[in-house]
This record gives structure tokens, C-alpha cells and sequence, in this order.
């Protein structure tokens, strides 16, 4: 899925109580496809673990705020390669 499709599946589960962890892998494209799945748990096939997010009833879990973590985790991981 790509990152917005990412973020809206986010917005659907109870983030203030449960914990997810974002992972990525290369598509054919070179593009960055994203799967999620519930902290300390493997998506098949997804090498690149970007970061978790949710678990902490005092965050304000929106759109935007999702869209900064893992932008921010992108930037990271692109840093981390190069």
C-alpha cells in the first residue's frame, strides 16, 4: 500500500491503545511500498522497519501528525543507507 493508504489503515485502529510498527520494502517501481502489523510482528516479504507509533493514550493520533513519523522515519532510513 502506499504511504497514504498507510495512514487512513493507521486512523482506523485505536492507536492510544494499541502499538504498530510501520515496515516498507522496495516494489519493481524502486517506489517504497508500506505494510503494518502489530508491534513485534513481520510482514512476509518487508525488510525495511521504519518505526512504531501508537501505545500512548496522551497522543493526538491525526492525520498529519502520522504523516510527519513516518516521513521523518523515511529521511532516517534514507540517511542511514547513503
Amino acid at each position: 500500500m502506499n504511504k497514504e493508504e498507510l495512514i487512513k489503515k493507521l486512523l482506523q485502529h485505536e492507536l492510544n491503545a494499541f502499538r504498530f510498527s510501520v515496515w516498507a520494502t522496495f516494489n519493481n517501481d524502486g517506489d517504497l511500498e508500506f505494510a503494518l502489523c502489530l508491534n513485534g510482528s513481520k510482514p512476509v516479504s518487508y525488510d525495511i522497519h521504519l518505526c512504531d507509533i501508537g501505545g500512548n493514550p496522551d497522543t493526538e493520533y491525526v492525520y498529519d501528525y502520522i504523516d510527519f513519523v513516518i516521513d521523518d522515519s523515511i529521511d532516517e532510513f534514507y540517511l542511514r543507507r547513503f
